[in-house]
């Protein structure tokens, strides 16, 4: 405790000018670990010491208490200490230790978490995060920290404060996707579909490597949102990561590269077609859960029965029933996964798959977006009964039942392209709405957020469509206009 005395007294002396603070921190540096052994003891320690003078003492003391157990009594206590740093905190001593000051206010995001009062912790992290910045388009990995706590606080429109900035900088491409992907939530709590879509949309197309679960999950949103705004989901741009085309590709049409003319350069591999989601994709995921980071050895033969205690299954040995290094099964071997849900099945030898189709969890986002297609309300709804239970274990069920109420306004909105007029009962009819006052509501919902410009005539229930009234002459209008020019010029400032 000596020691920490001593640094206390070094802190409070040394915090005045640029070459003191210098000279601080080479000390601070060599003193962690007599720190972080004396964590649970500190807090007397910073009651002493002046969070907007010796900032970077006080942030490397808080620091080392907070990477410590924090007891229930304490963390209240932690919280307010926290935020009166953070608060009064000098920005440019931060800057000498950004590490320190991510890891405090992250301690702290947790904590709220914990106690469950995420609300209480979304100004303190705003304002770190603009501590934390050296301008207003650098992403800091407390972004993403932020946009969670304002998502669990259901705070949506405390996010557009920094999802509203202009990014130009990136520290960590982690900070990138988990940006994008609670920003794409936020916009979806907001009903702000086209900025939800963007938002997701840089996920699923961001350079990678590899696929991450963040691009998957973003991915079920992205086909979603976008059925809900256009009808359909468009296809992947050119520009998109080589790993995020292949394996998200994979959503709607499954590669197996074990087949024997195509290992030896005779052929192309077997391409099978969609599957349906009943016939199976329940088994295989949870195989696919088990066998995601296996492997095959090389040239290893199935047994010929499988010695499950389950069940036992006599499988033919033939030169297509054999696996092959770093790739997928066969389609026999496949059939074997799909008739029998048995997790020991063909997997003699196996000790890691790379390129196994984990996609087969999601056919229930591609089947949806299939019956969308359609149009025909009835299977459509018949799809989303039937995965019910995977769209809740994903979240998205409220998500899924806002692409089940975008389907009758996209049938009325056809209407308004081939009719001038029409009946309420025929809009009931074409839209597979359950009678005209249901159809009444859709219309008059629709009018209000300005989907489409009717009236409707309450004596006969005639709905009349007209043109859009906007002539792009309203000061509004004007104003938007200029706002998007000087946005673009902007923009095309920093790519010359």
């Amino acid at each position: 405790m000596e020691s920490v005395e001593v640094l206390v007294a070094h802190i409070q002396g040394l915090s005045r000018s640029p070459d003191e603070v210098s000279h601080l921190h080479s000390l601070l540096k060599q003193s962690e670990d007599a720190l972080r052994s004396h964590a649970s003891r500190l807090a007397p320690f910073l009651s002493q010491l002046d969070p907007s003078i010796h900032t970077l003492g006080y942030l490397f003391l808080l620091e080392a208490y907070s990477s410590g157990s924090i007891s229930g009594e304490e963390a209240s206590g932690f919280l307010l200490t926290v935020v009166e740093f953070i608060n009064s905190c000098s920005a440019e001593q931060i800057q000498l230790a950004p590490e320190k000051f991510i890891s405090v206010c992250k301690s702290f995001k947790d904590q709220v978490m914990q106690l469950g009062v995420p609300m209480q912790g979304i100004a303190p992290l705003w304002m770190a995060v603009r501590k934390l910045q050296t301008s207003t388009e650098q992403l800091t990995t407390l972004h993403s920290d932020y946009l969670l706590l304002c998502l669990l606080a259901k705070c949506y429109k405390a996010g557009l404060s920094i999802l509203d900035d202009d990014i130009f900088e990136v520290d960590h491409p982690r900070d990138h996707f988990l940006y994008c992907y609670y920003g794409g939530m936020i916009n979806i709590g907001l009903k702000r579909f086209e900025k939800a879509l963007a938002c997701l949309h840089n996920v699923v197309t961001a350079p990678m490597t590899t696929l991450n679960a963040i691009c998957v999950e973003a991915y079920k949103k992205y086909i979603l949102v976008s059925l809900i705004l256009n009808g359909q989901v468009p296809s992947f741009p050119k520009y998109t990561s080589s790993a995020a085309h292949r394996n998200l590709k994979n959503y709607t049409q499954m590669k197996f590269d074990g087949d024997e003319e195509a290992i030896e350069g005779k052929g192309s591999p077997t391409t099978l077609p969609p599957m349906p989601v009943a016939q199976a994709h329940i088994y295989l995921a949870r195989i696919l859960v088990n066998l995601i980071h296996m492997h095959l050895s090389p040239y290893q033969p199935c047994m010929s029965a499988c010695h499950s205690p389950m069940l036992a299954l006599k499988l033919p040995s033939t030169s297509s029933h054999t696996h092959r290094p770093c790739l997928s099964p066969s389609r026999p071997c496949l059939k074997a996964f799909v008739d029998l849900p048995c997790l020991r099945l063909c997997l003699i030898g196996l000790v890691e798959v790379r390129d196994f189709p984990k996609n087969l969890v999601n056919i229930p986002y591609v089947d949806l977006a299939n019956f969308y297609a359609s149009g025909k309300f009835s299977e459509l709804e018949a799809c989303i009964q039937t995965n019910q239970e995977k769209f809740l274990s994903d979240s998205n069920l409220g998500l899924v039942k806002q692409v089940l109420s975008s389907l009758y306004k996209r049938n009325i909105q056809r209407l308004t392209q081939t009719y001038l007029t029409l009946s309420l009962q025929d809009i009931a009819n074409v839209a597979q709405l359950n009678n005209p006052k249901e159809a009444e509501m859709h219309v008059l919902q629709m009018i209000q957020d300005g989907e489409i410009f009717a009236t409707i005539n309450q004596k006969d229930g005639m709905v009349s469509f007209h043109e859009d009234p906007e002539q792009y002459k309203s000061c509004r209008m004007t104003e938007h206009i200029d706002f998007s020019i000087q946005r673009y010029s902007f923009v095309n400032f920093y790519h010359i």
